[in-house]
This record gives C-alpha cells, structure tokens and sequence, in this order.
C-alpha cells in the first residue's frame, strides 16, 4: 500500500484507461477505493491546451464529482459523499470499489433510486447508498445539471 492513500477515511484513486479497466501505470490493490479516468485536458503557461496521463488527471474528477455532489446536497458530510461515491461505483477487478459513476452518484445522493443500464453486466451485488436529508432549496444545481448531461453526452 501506497500513503497518503492508505490511511483510513481516505478516499484513494487510481487510474482508469478508456476500457474502464486500471491502468497500467496505476496503482492498484483493496486500498485503492476508486478509479476515474487517466487522461484529461489541462492549459500550459502560454494557454495551450494539453493532454495529459495520469492518477494526476483521475484525482481531480473525483474531487469535481465529490464538490457537484456537496453542491447538490449541502448537508452532507464528507463522510457521507465518500460513501456515496464508493457504493455508486461500478465493480472493477483490483480495487476497493470501482470506476466512479457521477449520474449514479448524483442519484444516490439526492435519494433517487439507483438506475442500472440494460449493458451493465455485474457480478457484485447492487450497493445502496444512504440516504441523505437534502437542504431547503437543494434541486439540482446549475452544477450538478451540467456533470449529469455530460456523463449523459459521455455515453
């Protein structure tokens, strides 16, 4: 096991590749909770825009989910999105938990019922997340709106 990743209450992330399955470069093993996709688009110095591999590029998507998901309900600890990102998860061979699913996350953290595609094939058991109490006035955000249509556009 790898640390800072390893101590308890954190939520480790490895890399995923575009077939969903860990990276080769990533780190892997039951300490590791999640994967999130390994390649991003970042700016240089100049303004030019790049690609790049990584658990660089994997860390911060979930941190973008973990902050839509807070957005959406305000009242819900770290604790509680931790959890709801880790059973929303769709089950990976090598990890804790899986690859990260924003819309399920979205979902079980504002108490929708989890939705499963006709395509997903899984041999775990469903996991359900808990449910949260949502703050006065916390529908969907503009934020939350804008990651569950581009996960929607992603498939």
């Amino acid at each position: 096991p790898s640390y800072p990743g390893s101590y308890p209450g954190v939520l480790s992330v490895g890399a995923a590749g575009d077939d969903g399955a860990i990276a080769e470069f990533s780190n892997r093993g039951s300490w590791v909770s999640v994967l999130a996709p390994a390649c991003g688009r970042g700016n240089t110095p100049y303004s030019a825009q790049v690609l790049f591999c990584g658990t660089s590029a994997s860390a911060p998507y979930v941190a973008g989910v973990a902050a839509v998901l807070r957005a959406t309900v305000p009242t819900a600890t770290a604790s509680d999105v931790i959890q709801v990102i880790r059973r929303s998860s769709r089950p990976v061979e090598g990890v804790a938990d899986g690859l990260i699913d924003p819309s399920a996350a979205l979902l079980a953290i504002a108490g929708a019922p989890p939705v499963v595609a006709a395509t997903s094939v899984t041999s775990a058991p469903a996991k359900v997340a808990p449910k949260l109490k949502r703050a006065k006035g916390a529908g969907a955000t503009k934020a939350s709106r804008s990651l569950t249509e581009s996960v929607r556009g992603a498939s």
